[in-house]
């Protein structure tokens, strides 16, 4: 039987939480659905092959890609097909979606740094900047995001694949940067 900090952990892969922000941006704002499916085909459903197919090759030893060690191919892959999203949505019309992405992308590089050096807990880190920018852009309301996100750190720690520090510095340093990212690159769309 799966323990409910594995559960937790599974229900929230950064993949997922990833597909929510972008859903709730999609359904708040009423765009394009051609924005939402290349963001969910790019920065969710990519990553999520990508990591499945490193893990049949032998590349990575778990799902969750719980060693620093192997998480550096998986973000760099991952990274290509960030690139390209952007790109289309750059073809297909500047709006939110389009400057979310160029965020996500500032984050998963400093995320790919981090990581060369530190075990930052990346489920934390996207939890984290999801709840910010849905926080800031859309209302008070998604603060309960950042419930979730301590709850989802309490599962990473209980499980032991990462301690209080990892995720802590994870909570702190993507709230403030998404927070200082958003002011800056969005304050037009803010709430």
């Amino acid at each position: 039987m799966m323990r409910i900090e594995n559960m937790i952990s599974l229900i929230f892969h950064p993949s997922v939480s990833t597909s929510l922000g972008f859903i709730v941006i999609y359904a708040v704002c009423c765009h394009d659905l051609l924005d939402l499916v290349i963001t969910l085909t790019f920065f969710s459903f990519f990553p999520f092959l990508l990591t499945l197919i490193l893990l049949k090759l032998g590349k990575v030893s778990d799902l969750l890609v719980t060693k620093r060690e192997e998480r550096g191919l998986l973000i760099l892959l991952s990274f290509i097909g960030y690139l390209a999203a952007v790109l289309i949505l750059y073809l297909t019309g500047v709006n939110l979606f389009l400057y979310i992405s160029i965020l996500y992308i500032i984050n998963t590089l400093l995320i790919f740094l981090i990581t060369l050096v530190y075990k930052i807990s990346i489920h934390i880190s996207v939890l984290s900047g999801v709840a910010t920018t849905l926080t800031l852009l859309f209302g008070i309301n998604f603060a309960f995001l950042y419930i979730v996100t301590v709850i989802v750190a309490w599962a990473r720690v209980k499980a032991k694949e990462h301690t209080l520090s990892q995720v802590l510095s994870a909570l702190i340093l993507f709230s403030v940067l998404t927070f200082l990212e958003i002011k800056f690159f969005l304050g037009a769309f803010m709430v």
